[in-house]
């Protein structure tokens, strides 16, 4: 499956050059010329970062892969943080009724490392996900795996223009989180890269001949992931509920889990960034979240 990455060029990646010089030292074997060995070195070094045996082991390898070469390229630095991020920041604390608003030197720092933590934390939960022993009942090769991480650090703000989702891209001066997961939509596209890629025809049919169309085409991850929410919506009904307004008042007290709040929102496309656990916890420290929810097509209090 190593010609399904060289599509995207991945051979060409450093990291990947690097694994391969690392593994012919190993093996003695000539590895480097050879542009589908080369990722196939690269696939088994990242297994032995995030896939070890030994626990302790292996999450000082990942802890050490991740601060020393994933970070210091994804997340945003003090260096590319836009001033245009404090300066809506200020005409939107002064609409909500506060004066002499004034970020010092200080307050920024404090706010820019609050959004870098967002960020990680945000990219570990893809990770952390991506990385176990299996992913949703199924084992997933490490090449979708790799393919999936790799699309994610490309995905900006997230878009729905009514008859179609989409991602817009992500750059170096982006200061939103990282994507949300949507587990359902997730699995969707992990199922059918497989069935797309191991020809397993009795089980093509689980997925839309649109999906299908666009991993034969090898379309890039963001715009199989937005398509995967897009029927997810549309197989829930979603449009169709918006307009139901019955359903019930949420209170999430102040200081109570961050957590909880910001799953009762993921998947849910509400454009709110209380979705996002970092911006739940910053929200429930000042005080309570009350928050609507209307039913789904089952009947539960569920939608935004």
């Amino acid at each position: 499956m190593e010609n399904f990455l060289k599509k995207f060029r991945v051979h060409e990646k450093l990291e990947a050059k690097s694994a391969a010089k690392r593994a012919e030292i190993r093996t003695g074997e000539k590895i480097f010329c050879n542009e589908l060995m080369r990722i196939e070195a690269y696939l088994r070094r990242l297994e032995e970062i995030f896939l070890s045996r030994d626990p302790k082991r292996g999450e000082n390898i990942k802890e050490i892969f991740l601060e020393k070469y994933l970070y210091p390229e994804v997340i945003i630095n003090k260096e590319n943080f836009p001033e245009s991020y404090f300066e809506d920041r200020v005409i939107t604390m002064k609409n909500s009724g506060v004066r002499n608003v004034e970020f010092t030197q200080e307050d920024k720092d404090k706010e820019i490392l609050k959004i870098q933590e967002a960020q990680k934390r945000s990219l570990n939960l893809w990770i952390d996900y991506l990385t176990r022993g299996s992913t949703d009942g199924f084992k997933c090769p490490t090449y979708i795996k790799y393919f999936v991480i790799q699309g994610i650090l490309k995905l900006g703000d997230f878009e729905d223009n009514g008859d179609k989702y989409y991602f817009r891209k992500r750059n170096h001066a982006t200061t939103q989180p990282f994507a949300e997961m949507d587990t359902e939509a997730l699995s969707l596209v992990l199922g059918a890269i497989q069935a797309v890629h191991r020809k397993e025809e009795d089980k093509l049919s689980q997925y839309s001949p649109i999906l299908l169309t666009m991993i034969k085409n090898n379309t890039d991850f963001g715009a199989l992931y937005a398509q995967a929410m897009f029927e997810e919506d549309a197989k829930a009904g979603k449009k169709e509920l918006l307009p139901i307004t019955e359903g019930e008042w949420k209170i999430f007290k102040k200081g109570s889990s961050a957590f909880l709040l910001s799953k009762a929102l993921v998947g849910k496309r509400s454009n709110l960034c209380l979705s996002d656990v970092s911006s739940a916890e910053e929200y429930l420290e000042k005080g309570d979240i009350e928050l609507y929810f209307s039913k789904d097509k089952d009947g539960n209090n569920t939608l935004p």
